[in-house]
């Protein structure tokens, strides 16, 4: 809509009439955080303690994308539903017949899940985790960076494996804004992003994604895509918080995985007749 608002216009015009006769924030479209919407925000929060913040505005809280979009918000535009696995790193697994058919023969009911995808490629059945507007910007899973597009490659390997443990131990690291935020520095990748107030210390935050984390295993476990000797130990694995716990392999396989991109990225830039002829 924002890209071409030509050809939306008819629509966004009856939403906006719609917007000013209707108290409710359930049908309001949303494209991200705006200035008005934070001011809202702010001016709902004011004098409100950390939890009834996370409870007001449902923060951790899971379930499927278009429970979570339907779900009534205080106030507009800075809650959004993050896809845990990354629904991108579904897709890309769909639209590879090699890795669908590894996943298959690996653990045909993971398959099936993602391949449920094949018709609903929003991803609005699929789990999802309410979370603050900038906690999700600050996700490694979450925009067009070349680090990104690397974490969710490496999802959608993983899924390939059919392991479901590994997959949602690496989804739970790096959907994590701190956990994210200590793999950028460590690799010395700077994020250009205006972090928001959200009323929420660090460690409030940290409790809101441990809450939402542990809802999500009971949550793959209810769909029978983890058995319950793998649901006890990722419970475990996020009660204890071992997603913060930097020596962990997984956060060597998201590293590595990181890397990997950077070099082929700047050997395919070295290939470039642009970049020969500026070297000469």
């Amino acid at each position: 809509i924002l890209a071409k608002p030509y050809k939306y216009f008819k629509a966004v015009k009856i939403q906006n009439m719609f917007n000013r006769t209707n108290s409710s924030n359930k049908f309001k479209i949303e494209a991200g955080i705006r200035k008005g919407d934070l001011e809202k925000f702010e001016r709902f929060i004011k004098d409100m303690t950390p939890e009834d913040i996370i409870n007001a505005y449902h923060l951790g809280k899971v379930a499927e994308y278009e429970s979570l979009l339907d779900m009534d918000k205080p106030t507009p535009g800075v809650i959004e539903a993050d896809h845990i696995p990354p629904k991108n790193s579904l897709i890309k697994l769909i639209e590879d017949p090699e890795m669908a058919k590894s996943l298959k023969t690996n653990n045909k009911a993971v398959y099936d899940f993602v391949m449920s995808m094949r018709k609903d490629q929003n991803g609005k059945k699929q789990p999802c985790m309410n979370v603050f507007y900038s906690d999700h910007r600050r996700a490694l899973t979450t925009g067009n960076s070349h680090e990104s597009i690397a974490c969710r490659d490496l999802q959608t390997n993983t899924l390939a494996s059919g392991d479901m443990e590994k997959v949602l131990k690496q989804s739970f690291i790096l959907a994590h804004p701190t956990c994210s935020d200590h793999i950028r520095n460590s690799l010395g990748i700077k994020h250009n992003f205006k972090y928001k107030n959200s009323g929420l210390s660090e460690a409030d935050c940290h409790k809101y994604y441990k809450d939402g984390f542990e809802q999500l295993v009971c949550e793959y476990s209810r769909k029978k895509l983890i058995d319950q000797n793998q649901t006890d130990r990722l419970m475990q694995w996020v009660k204890k918080e071992r997603y913060f716990d930097t020596s962990a392999v997984e956060y060597k396989e998201i590293k590595g995985a990181i890397k990997d991109k950077a070099v082929n990225r700047r050997n395919t830039d070295h290939m470039r007749p642009n970049y020969q002829r500026r070297e000469l």
